[in-house]
């Protein structure tokens, strides 16, 4: 999945209906054409790849690292790890519990993930400086960090 810093969009890719992607694999976006009510088409397709630099370890353990930078402005990186497949579920609170942020419920292949999160609520709007608290669900695994937006 993909998050644009710049904006507010989320790009997830998939193969017949299933998240089936995982590191290594390679896609092109090519725009096709707008259409009315403000809706964008794109093409994807997948990409074969010609080298392969070497084994991608498989994680031992579920992890969830600290976001990088922390403080962070305007965006952060943060780092989960699935031993095996799973339904992934990540989410960010403010201070006060409130969810401002969630990536819907999605399975993903066991290896080393990656969010950028562009410090925006759902809606688009910037949230202001502050403490903010990321949960990863994977499975029976569950682990909140926290992290700090800075302006």
């Amino acid at each position: 999945s993909l998050i644009d810093p710049s904006a507010t969009w989320l790009l997830f890719f998939d193969q017949e209906g299933a998240s089936v992607w995982s590191t290594g694999d390679v896609f092109t976006i090519e725009y096709v054409n707008p259409l009315q009510a403000g809706v964008d088409v794109y093409r994807f397709q997948s990409v074969p790849t010609t080298s392969i630099g070497g084994e991608v370890a498989i994680p031992e353990k579920f992890a969830l690292s600290q976001n990088y930078p922390n403080p962070f402005n305007p965006v952060t990186t943060i780092k989960y790890e699935l031993p095996f497949t799973s339904d992934v579920k990540f989410i960010i609170y403010n201070l006060l519990g409130q969810e401002v942020f969630r990536l819907e419920q999605f399975a993903q292949q066991a290896g080393e993930h990656l969010v950028r999160w562009n410090g925006r609520n759902m809606q688009g709007s910037e949230l202001s400086s502050g403490i903010y608290f990321y949960r990863l669900q994977a499975g029976e695994f569950v682990q909140t960090r926290k992290m700090v937006l800075l302006k």
